[in-house]
């Protein structure tokens, strides 16, 4: 088994230039991860039914959220060039500053959709789409201000 292949040699420099560019995008406030739900983590639990909260919120650290103007549960808007996605929000305390944590599979809320897409957003050694450490913008959805 390998473990180590000579082309991962000049990883951590890009690695580490790729999160100075987040930190520079104009507009890219915040870094977008993904998360998996609670309940329907899988794509064969999304038509059964469950009991409980939905869990479709996205959590950011309590001071950004308060920052942004945002209560708790008001809505906010998620922006890359690609698309627009508006969720409740909710104060995490594990959540670090300029940090949005979103989940995959709620309905009628695609994450996929802010996903950034062509050759240049394709991890370079696995060929993989970059789905997570994605530039956002966060604002307050208009009805959602204090």
């Amino acid at each position: 088994m390998r473990f180590w292949h000579p082309d991962l040699a000049a990883e951590p420099a890009r690695l580490a230039a790729y999160a100075t560019t987040l930190q520079a995008s104009p507009g890219a406030t915040f870094t977008l991860i993904c998360r998996r739900r609670r309940l329907g983590h899988n794509s064969w639990l999304h038509g059964a039914v469950h009991d409980g909260d939905p869990d479709g919120t996205a959590w950011l650290a309590p001071a950004d959220l308060a920052a942004l103007g945002v209560p708790e549960g008001g809505d906010i808007l998620l922006h890359t060039t690609s698309a627009t996605l508006q969720m409740p929000a909710v104060p995490v305390s594990g959540v670090s500053s300029g940090t949005v944590v979103v989940p995959h599979g709620v309905p009628g809320m695609n994450v996929n959709a802010l996903m950034p897409s062509g050759v240049t957003h394709l991890e370079p050694l696995s060929g993989q789409h970059h789905m997570t450490g994605i530039a956002v913008q966060v604002t307050v959805a208009p009805q959602s201000c204090l």
